[in-house]
């Protein structure tokens, strides 16, 4: 085995000469994988009710999928995990390059679920 803090040419032929300075061995994956990783999307907060919101998304967000929304509700932070039910192109004034799209939370501390609630009742 050799010293994993010894720089070793990489690439072979490829790359005459570069040095490698990885401190651990890299093993290709045997099969496809996916890589998910967090994307920030521009949305307008349409509604909100207790259990969900629809937005206007600068993105497309699959329904499925998994979202984290973050946005301030009546002056006081507000954090949800939320699924994505549906996505629809435009918005209801009808702006291109715009989704609507509508949540369902599926996770809300307690913070955030006393904000919402405090939130909720400021409307009425």
């Amino acid at each position: 085995m050799k010293d994993l803090d010894t720089d070793v040419t990489a690439g072979g032929a490829d790359t005459p000469g570069a040095v490698d300075r990885r401190r651990h061995p890299r093993t290709p994956p045997s099969d496809e994988i996916a890589m998910l990783w967090p994307t920030v999307a521009e949305v307008e907060l349409l509604d909100v009710s207790l259990g969900g919101a629809s937005f206007s998304a600068s993105e497309y967000m699959h329904p499925g999928q998994t979202i984290h929304l973050r946005t301030v509700l009546g002056g006081a932070p507000f954090s949800a995990r939320a699924e994505v039910l549906r996505a629809d192109p435009g918005t209801q004034m009808q702006r291109s390059n715009r989704y609507l799209t509508a949540c369902r939370f599926s996770g809300v501390d307690e913070a955030s679920r006393a904000t919402l609630l405090r939130f909720l009742k400021q409307d009425k």
